[in-house]
């Protein structure tokens, strides 16, 4: 039995729930229905692993946690048949596979009753490269107007996270390591970008849905202004980490000693890892590299001002302090 929509009622169905930018927005929907009487929503989170799902969110009567196999059209056909018109986010992260499990995705919900699909993808210069390692979520968002009856689907275009630069998380090629020194190298350390933090990702991905809510009229101005949108999403400024970064980073250190990030060659950075695998991060890193596009895509969807790095660090410190002054909780 499929569970129907009510007027006043919006399912949103999440996949890649519980990467960086879905965890996010399953949180933050799941805030908006608790905090806004207006909004009835139910949040749909589509796993490989509902265990591990379910210690990532809070008990709610507006969540579903729901196992399938993303290699199954079948599987994902008995998920989405479940609701009765549901907006989709679109992630499935990168994996080998990536491009075959989001067009599998894809097809079974446009084949159900899915009004909006948002399209988390990569940097806009990245998907610019013919060859490139986009090239996964170039054939998907090609796909997308195909499958997609009045282009109902938006594609989210955004730089680099700025959780990447927690060491823990980007690793030695984006990360930046500081937790027994106060000096280190980085590829980017003088190079101007505009990073976005994950959670307003997350945040223009949950306006785009909300605005494009089925409300049984089809031709509305509401439902349509997103259609076949892309959106380059970035942070406020473009920043280096050999200035900006380093003056925030050492306000919060306790030491009286300067926090010092050096440049480094991108081939540097890559030696460590296999050569097919590195002449492709070699480019992906370049191209990031020479980004530093400024746009104000967040602001026009979400009507607020993107975080700041400085914004950013000083409510995450715990990644960028020395291990043994470490207070609080780590970026996820």
């Amino acid at each position: 039995m499929a569970f129907a929509s009510s007027s006043t009622s919006t399912t949103v169905v999440v996949t890649g729930a519980t990467g960086k930018v879905g965890s996010r927005l399953v949180k933050q929907m799941l805030q908006d229905d608790d905090t806004n009487a207006t909004n009835d929503i139910r949040v749909v989170a589509l796993v490989r692993n509902a265990t591990k799902a379910g210690s990532l969110f809070p008990p709610s009567s507006s969540l579903d946690i729901v196992q399938v196999n993303f290699e199954d059209e079948n599987s994902l056909q008995s998920a989405f048949g479940k609701y009765d018109g549901f907006g989709l986010f679109l992630a499935c992260g990168n994996v080998p596979n990536q491009q075959d499990l989001e067009l599998n995705i894809c097809r079974a919900a446009a084949a159900a009753s899915c009004w909006h699909c948002v399209k988390l993808s990569t940097a806009q210069p990245v998907i610019e490269q013919k060859e490139s390692y986009g090239s996964a979520h170039q054939v998907v968002e090609k796909e997308l107007s195909t499958l997609f009856v009045d282009n109902q689907y938006s594609i989210l275009r955004p730089h680099m996270f700025m959780q990447m630069l927690d060491p823990n998380l980007g690793g030695p090629l984006l990360g930046i390591d500081l937790r027994e020194t106060n000096v280190c190298t980085h590829a980017f350390a003088n190079a101007p970008m505009a990073l976005i933090d994950c959670e307003d990702v997350a945040a223009c991905a949950k306006a785009i849905l909300l605005d494009s809510r089925y409300d049984n009229d089809k031709n509305s101005k509401r439902i349509r202004r997103h259609a076949g949108k892309v959106y380059e999403l970035t942070g406020p400024k473009a920043f280096t980490l050999q200035q900006e970064v380093a003056k925030v980073i050492s306000t919060l250190r306790p030491s009286d000693k300067q926090v010092s990030i050096q440049p480094c060659s991108i081939d540097d950075v890559v030696s460590m890892l296999p050569p097919i695998v590195a002449d492709q991060m070699k480019a992906f890193l370049k191209t990031l590299m020479e980004y530093d596009t400024v746009t104000n895509d967040f602001e026009s969807l979400t009507g607020q001002r993107p975080k700041s790095i400085e914004e950013f660090i000083i409510q995450n410190p715990r990644s960028f302090l020395p291990r043994q002054s470490r207070t609080g909780n780590e970026i996820n």
